[in-house]
């Protein structure tokens, strides 16, 4: 079997799917848990030791999959139908529609109070995400086909993000974006491009541009109801230089997620709940009678504020801190294992399969990513990744298009 390289550059590597999750880790790692002195209050209990358990067994699984499972891992591609492309763009219009009816009937939410974020439909809301995996899918296909977008998608993408603006959504952009991000550069890889030095300093221009508009949209929101230097009361504000106040509320969220991490744990010293009750409440959550998922759960074991709908607000504990909540300290162990196996069996998948996979493993990894912060996978996440495993599918019925250039017989 031929060894696939990398020959578009050293920061191709850092779009590989188990080089950036683990990049993005240890960011949230060394921001949250050392005790800077722009910090409050000091971090004591189990973050450290979670932390590191979730490193080692992350690499772990990385080595892993790289020793066992590479040589089993063959090269194939196989022809590509525009059928699932289709369904994509079908899933951007039923999308538009969703997001559309949701302003009419509630009003724009961007510029309303704290709590208007935590009275939306979730049925309604998981329709309006089905653009999400649309657009990446049409992305992606014109960065493998060297394509131009079509106008009608530039204009559906501008407008899809206006919606979601409008409805007061910040994360599901930044999982939209990343994905359409690492599809491109994925592209690159397939076809042994490099990226330019102009279009590497643009990417990381972009990414701290969006980390300063995250927390101003932070600021805004939180300022509606509260003032937002107590709001962020893990931020010794007199230790903070005022030109750097808007990028704080990020420390202040990612420093929150392990002192809530600490919080629950010593509550939970004094209580107990079922091991796995945090995972399942988030597959049962959107069910009739099942309400709290499991940001609500910590949200009660750390006594969060109570939210107008009467449950308690939302609260994040790091995804490795919500599995040792959940499993304990071997969960975690297991569980970024197993993230670690997966995300490196991805990577081969870039280099080895067809180009059809990439919109489902960027997707996948995007939300990968999100979820060190927010913790589970939301209950739409397994939706859409059904959705984007069916437009796979279709994609995969008939001989139209090859992986890696357009034939004659596509029709966009």
């Amino acid at each position: 079997m031929r060894k696939e390289k990398i020959r578009g550059g050293f920061f191709l590597y850092f779009t590989l799917p188990h080089v950036i999750f683990f990049s993005i880790l240890l960011v949230h790692v060394f921001v949250g848990i050392p005790n800077y002195e722009f910090y409050s209050v000091d971090l004591t209990g189990v973050s450290k030791s979670v932390s590191l358990v979730a490193c080692i067994f992350y690499l772990l699984g990385v080595l892993f999959c790289k020793v066992f499972v590479s040589p089993m891992v063959k090269i194939s591609d196989f022809y590509i139908h525009s059928a699932g492309i289709t369904v994509a763009k079908w899933g951007v219009c039923f999308s538009l529609v969703a997001c559309f009816f949701y302003v009419v009937m509630n009003g724009v939410l961007i510029g309303g109070g704290f709590w208007d974020r935590f009275s939306r439909n979730g049925l309604l809301i998981l329709f309006c995400h089905l653009g999400i995996v649309s657009f990446v899918y049409i992305c992606a296909y014109s960065f493998f086909s060297k394509e131009r977008l079509k106008p009608w998608a530039v204009i559906a993408l501008l407008v899809y993000t206006l919606f979601l603006l409008a409805l007061g959504y910040r994360t599901p952009l930044v999982v939209l974006y990343l994905s359409i991000f690492f599809c491109y550069a994925y592209a690159k890889i397939k076809r042994r491009e490099s990226l330019s030095v102009k279009k590497i300093v643009a990417s990381i221009l972009m990414g701290f541009a969006v980390v300063y508009f995250l927390s101003l949209v932070a600021i805004y929101r939180v300022s509606s109801d509260y003032d937002y230097l107590d709001y962020f009361y893990h931020i010794d504000w007199g230790e903070v230089d005022e030109i750097v106040y808007p990028i704080m509320p990020v420390a202040s969220t990612v420093r929150a997620d392990y002192w809530h991490l600490e919080k629950a744990d010593y509550k939970l010293s004094h209580s107990s709940i079922a091991t796995g009750s945090l995972f399942l409440s988030d597959i049962l959550s959107p069910l009739p009678g099942y309400s709290l998922n499991s940001r609500n759960m910590v949200g009660s074991l750390v006594d969060a504020r109570i939210q107008p709908d009467g449950k308690p607000l939302s609260i994040t504990a790091s995804l490795h801190g919500i599995i040792y909540l959940d499993f304990g300290i071997f969960g975690v162990g297991g569980g970024f294992f197993f993230i670690g196996f997966m995300l490196r069996f991805f990577s081969f998948l870039i280099f080895r399969k067809s180009f059809a996979y990439v919109p489902v493993i960027s997707f996948w990894l995007a939300n990968t990513i999100k979820s060190v912060h927010s913790g589970y996978f939301d209950f739409s996440f397994y939706i859409l990744l059904l959705f984007s495993f069916l437009v796979l599918f279709l994609m995969k019925r008939k001989v139209v298009l090859f992986s890696g250039g357009v034939s004659e017989k596509n029709v966009w």
